[in-house]
């Protein structure tokens, strides 16, 4: 009983956590319209880079905190509903076209979240432990430095693509909630495709690979836009791809595969020790 108090106790500190940190930063970093801007360097100041850092700051913490008390994968979600927050008050492909952000800018912005996002997920499974209900090899947990990245871990991560696939059959509109939305939805389709090849693997990898594939989606689609960006948006006709911003892709990324790993059991056949 005592330990179930705890637990759900976390979570609810860490929502709370989430939604006033997440809001805060904001605030912090929001232009004269009242909205944040896409990428930090759009901003005027240097309140933008403070925010971002700071976001990222209070999403390790809880992160770490909440994979400590509970589990690494919840964890990764609470981390993840701080960065959630913070999008849904950040701009989508409108603004970032008036804050004059090309889409190499928003493609990079991306990539760097998706490390970061990487680093998070790292540092707390060295912190927190392996997730629980998955028999762990001791080799490729984070605590032996780069046996995190064993070919086996970058064979389950390959199934991010299907977050590529996801995405672009949803992202249809320039609304906020349906750029999260589908990213969430493809990073959980991508957790139980990863679940599935390599069921006995932490996903240690797996966490950032979803906002990692659609970061560099968006890197190859920037060069085939150009200066027409701006166009296809009033036209309507701009990629799905580069509907989504840098914050939704790492929100989505972390909070999809956590809730992806969170539905499925593991329960596949052993995998060969073929590395």
């Amino acid at each position: 009983m005592k330990d179930a108090v705890i637990r759900f106790g976390s979570i609810g500190i860490a929502v709370v956590l989430a939604v006033v940190a997440g809001l805060a930063c904001a605030s912090l970093a929001s232009d004269a319209r009242g909205v944040v801007p896409v990428i930090p360097q759009a901003s005027v100041n240097l309140a933008g880079w403070v925010a971002v850092a700071a976001l990222w700051l209070v999403a390790w913490f809880v992160a770490l905190g909440v994979g400590k008390a509970v589990n690494t994968a919840v964890g990764l979600f609470a981390g993840g509903c701080v960065l959630g927050v913070y999008a849904m008050r950040s701009g989508t492909v409108l603004d970032a076209a008036f804050d004059a952000a090309s889409p190499t800018s928003i493609a990079v912005v991306s990539i760097v979240y998706a490390v970061l996002a990487g680093v998070l997920s790292w540092s707390t499974f060295a912190f927190a432990g392996p997730l629980p209900d998955m028999p762990a090899d001791p080799e490729e947990l984070p605590e032996h430095g780069f046996g995190a990245f064993r070919p086996r871990q970058l064979v389950a991560a390959l199934a991010a693509i299907a977050a590529v696939v996801v995405v672009v059959f949803m992202a249809r509109t320039d609304s906020k909630g349906q750029a999260i939305g589908a990213m969430t939805l493809g990073a959980m389709l991508a957790a139980m495709l990863a679940r599935s090849i390599r069921s006995r693997t932490q996903p240690v990898v797996v966490f950032a690979a979803p906002a990692l594939a659609l970061g560099l989606a968006q890197l190859a689609l920037s060069f085939s836009s150009g200066a027409g960006f701006d166009d296809d948006i009033v036209r309507g006709t701009v990629a799905p791809v580069l509907r989504l911003m840098p914050m939704d892709l790492a929100a989505g990324s972390l909070c999809g595969v956590a809730l992806g790993y969170g539905m499925t059991k593991s329960g596949g056949a052993d995998e060969a020790d073929d590395d």
